[in-house]
């Protein structure tokens, strides 16, 4: 098996609303221990994970209308690994089917952004990151804010688990109710 080779994907800031950020985000960095770069470097693995076929659908798609074929598609996977600049669309941007992220809000706008410095991340995740970037016709920033809101709307009660174990000193805590608050 090859040698296991990860990506700095150049980020300097992500866009999160404040609950996001300071109640989730951070919470999960200062209560359950998380570091805050591997806590974004296992979201986006998350994400890429679960939606790799379509990316590997769109990666495709997206290679082959910029003139790469089945025998210079490594290549294609390369520059997109390493975020180096691509050829331009030959004829037209594929359509491409609606994405996993297409009902995840941008919240965008200088009150939602905050400081970043890079993300570490395998090359795999990093290409499909960068696919990612070209379906959604947005940077890396905005990209991976709408990636980490997507990670909490569905994972958050997962950490929330671990919070109340801490809190109720249990393997076993004792969950609110639908309706209740965490």
């Amino acid at each position: 098996m090859g040698k296991c080779v990860y990506t700095e994907v150049p980020l300097s800031y992500i866009y999160a609303t404040s609950a996001v950020w300071n109640e989730r985000y951070m919470v999960a960095v200062e209560e359950i221990g998380w570091n805050k770069r591997a806590l974004l470097s296992q979201v986006i693995a998350s994400y890429c994970f679960a939606h790799r076929q379509y990316y590997q659908s769109a990666a495709l798609a997206d290679a082959e209308a910029r003139g790469f074929n089945e025998k210079t598609f490594s290549l294609y996977f390369d520059l997109c690994s390493r975020w180096e600049d691509l050829p331009e669309y030959l004829v037209s941007r594929p359509e491409f089917e609606p994405s996993p992220l297409s009902k995840v809000i941008d919240v965008g706008g200088e009150e939602n952004r905050r400081s970043y410095n890079g993300l570490r991340t395998s090359a795999l995740n990093s290409a499909i990151l960068r696919v990612a970037t070209f379906v959604e016709r947005a940077n890396a920033g905005k990209t991976v804010s709408r990636i980490l809101q997507w990670h909490f709307d569905r994972y958050w009660s997962t950490y929330q688990y671990q919070l109340l174990a801490a809190e109720q000193h249990t393997f076993s805590p004792t969950t609110p109710t639908e309706g209740e608050q965490l």
